[in-house]
């Protein structure tokens, strides 16, 4: 099984995201690392009083000079914060900076206050999925093939190029687990689904056959599709490597644990808790 870690919590001294990043960097046992993308920390309001958060493309890019083997990625991208073609731009520069080594992962976005205190609207579910499937169609089209022609109801691209290409493929992660909507645009779309935090492990399998009869229905290749699940940690680790057997056996190849605080020392502990995985 794959192990990855996400400094989720993007606060505090940006020199202890770094540490962190550069400590894994050392860890052979994780694949890679994940920041999230909000405008203000996720918790706020609901558990916390701080909003402090770093931007996410800004932040990578400081983390790619800082390793030099895991992969980096976005767990998730808000699709309404900024133009695809823009996405599709700095995805590109991500992957020349980290040496090809950038996963964009993008979702529909949730996050009420903070779409809210900045003048985005965050749009009723469906028409938020509409959008997300404009953004994908955009940013697949630019970085696969250099160019966008989307008339799409909210983002259009007009002949839009992009240019230089990415150094290799860039892999296209989609999170959310609508069964109509979102698994299917992960089955037109992406490379990776993550199945997030916020349902029980037991649904997974009800989700991989979901995405399975999507993937028929779109004429995609079902196992191409690399399949990951996300799990909050704090300083307790003590069932982490049950846990992880148990959505192994519900059917995901990759884990990725997010860290609630940039602690090095935990990194350590999860790196040794999932050695045998």
């Amino acid at each position: 099984m794959r192990i990855s870690f996400k400094t989720g919590i993007q606060s505090g001294p940006v020199g202890d995201i770094a540490a962190v990043w550069r400590r894994a960097d050392e860890i052979e046992r994780f694949a890679g690392g994940y920041v999230n993308d909000h405008l203000y920390n996720p918790s706020f309001p609901r558990r916390t009083d701080d909003s402090s958060a770093y931007e996410a493309f800004t932040l990578l890019g400081g983390l790619a000079r800082e390793t030099t083997r895991v992969r980096l990625g976005t767990l998730v991208v808000g699709n309404l914060f900024r133009n695809p073609a823009l996405v599709a731009r700095q995805a590109m520069t991500l992957d020349h900076l980290s040496g090809g080594r950038f996963e964009l992962g993008l979702g529909a976005g949730w996050h009420e206050r903070e779409h809210h205190d900045h003048g985005i609207e965050l749009l009723a579910p469906g028409k938020r999925i509409d959008a997300l499937e404009d953004g994908l169609e955009i940013i697949t089209q630019l970085l696969r093939d250099g160019t966008a022609d989307v008339d799409g109801g909210h983002f259009r691209a007009d002949g839009a190029l992009l240019e230089p290409q990415p150094i290799g493929p860039i892999r296209i992660l989609v999170g959310g687990g609508g069964e109509r909507r979102t698994l299917r645009a992960v089955a037109r779309y992406a490379d990776h689904w993550n199945f997030g935090s916020a349902e029980p492990d037991d649904v997974l399998p009800h989700k991989l056959d979901v995405l399975r009869r999507h993937c028929h229905d779109v004429g995609r290749d079902f196992a191409e599709i690399e399949v990951s699940a996300q799990v909050f940690v704090r300083d307790d680790i003590a069932d982490l490597a049950d846990r992880a057997h148990r959505l192994a056996e519900y059917g995901a190849e990759h884990l990725i644990v997010a860290l609630v605080t940039p602690d090095v020392g935990l990194l350590e502990r999860i790196a040794d808790a999932t050695v045998d995985l």
